[in-house]
């Protein structure tokens, strides 16, 4: 008896500990950002998976490079959700576990902190026409749930947005058998084990061929739902696409661009060409380039260089100019303090500690304000070049727009 009795004490005492911890834990997280903003469309959103084969295409970056390419695409769409439904949490099961491991933060503070506005699997809005459609691709490495905030707002106002899980180049995919691919070496970034060029352009080059081919499939396999029996007939409008991603797959939005008629504008978040500045990009089309200021050089770098800061900048806008000259329009908007990682909405709004060692990757300019801008320029200029909504451009102070 008395042995029942010690077990239940230490029972009680180990749930206390969980307890105060978790408390601890979640209120020192909760001193960072907290919420999700609103979305600052009309529609409610909703959430849905969907898992494609290419079986005409061997994945070259997987660990069996005869076995056809595989994709998650999570897509974001204007719903109709029940009266009463109850908003979506962040994720769930094995893929809260794993995004949570990917933001070096327990599963409970993800929950706690990340509260999307979304449905998860509500039914879609109808209208006739459909709805424009806007394909997204991450940062290599990086699994597109980490920009959730950005892709409801932009499905808030009337797009259906496919977010691409580009396999064997991000952290983690979760396919609906519960198999988790992790990234390859074949998949891996080069900038990670290389600073020459000759090592690190023809992986760019093959992985950016594969990240775009991936691209115009999702499109193709979202065309074919459109006009198939289902909840998704007569809603994907994919001759009116545009598409945007962050960083690498902000490169891969241009490529896909030149190469696929029916992507009729590109946003470009941050991101180098996949050739980096050894050749411009032949895109003819509307493309919006966004970019951060920091980190910036070390003031001996500069000083070496003859450079000012502000020569610095001119050089580097000049450069990206040069690269993506033929673009028509072009529009490139500088974020003044912003770092690359401002541009993954969910990292700038749940603040930097979890995610990154490095503060300059997510700049100094306040998280929330950081994503509302981003949206903001995204929704314009989609309206612009892809909904055919005519629209002045968002007026923020800390975003500084040329046009060519």
């Amino acid at each position: 008896m008395r042995r029942g009795v010690r077990k239940i004490v230490i029972v009680l005492v180990a749930a206390m500990l969980v307890l105060l911890v978790a408390g601890i834990g979640g209120s020192v997280y909760a001193r960072s950002r907290v919420a999700f903003p609103q979305p600052t469309g009309t529609y409610a959103v909703g959430r849905t998976d969907a898992h494609f084969v290419d079986r005409t295409r061997p994945d070259a970056l997987g660990a069996e490079p005869s076995a056809p390419r595989e994709l998650m695409v999570t897509i974001y769409y204007p719903a109709a959700p029940h009266p009463g439904a109850a908003h979506s949490d962040y994720a769930q099961g094995k893929l809260l576990s794993l995004t949570a491991a990917d933001a070096h933060m327990p599963p409970f503070v993800l929950s706690l902190l990340a509260r999307p506005h979304l449905y998860e699997d509500p039914p879609p809005m109808a209208r006739a026409g459909g709805f424009p459609v806007l394909l997204f691709e991450p940062g290599w490495g990086v699994p597109p749930i980490f920009y959730t905030a950005t892709l409801e707002d932009l499905a808030s106002h009337g797009y259906v947005v496919a977010a691409i899980w580009p396999t064997d180049c991000i952290a983690f995919t979760l396919f609906p058998d519960g198999r988790g691919v992790t990234q390859t070496r074949q998949g891996e970034d080069p900038d990670k084990y290389t600073n020459q060029d000759a090592v690190a352009l023809p992986v760019r080059e093959k992985v950016g061929g594969v990240w775009t081919q991936d691209a115009r499939f999702v499109l193709d396999r979202l065309a074919a739902m459109n006009d198939a029996p289902g909840r998704f007939r007569g809603l994907l409008d994919t001759e009116r696409s545009g598409m945007f991603g962050h960083s690498f797959g902000g490169a891969i939005a241009a490529e896909a661009a030149v190469a696929d008629p029916r992507v009729k504008a590109a946003a470009n978040l941050d991101g180098s060409p996949v050739m980096e500045d050894r050749a411009p990009v032949p895109i003819t089309k509307p493309l919006l380039m966004m970019r951060s200021t920091l980190p910036a050089p070390p003031a001996d770098e500069l000083a070496r260089a003859h450079l000012t800061r502000a020569q610095f900048q001119a050089h580097e806008d000049a450069t990206y100019r040069r690269l993506y000259a033929t673009a028509r329009p072009g529009e490139m908007v500088t974020l003044a303090g912003a770092g690359h990682d401002s541009y993954m909405s969910d990292v700038a709004l749940l603040g930097r500690v979890p995610f990154s060692s490095n503060p300059d990757r997510v700049g100094t300019i306040d998280g929330l304000r950081a994503v509302r801008i981003t949206d903001a320029w995204l929704v314009a200029f989609f309206d612009r070049t892809v909904a055919g909504r005519p629209t002045s451009d968002p007026a923020f102070p800390e975003a500084v727009a040329q046009r060519w």
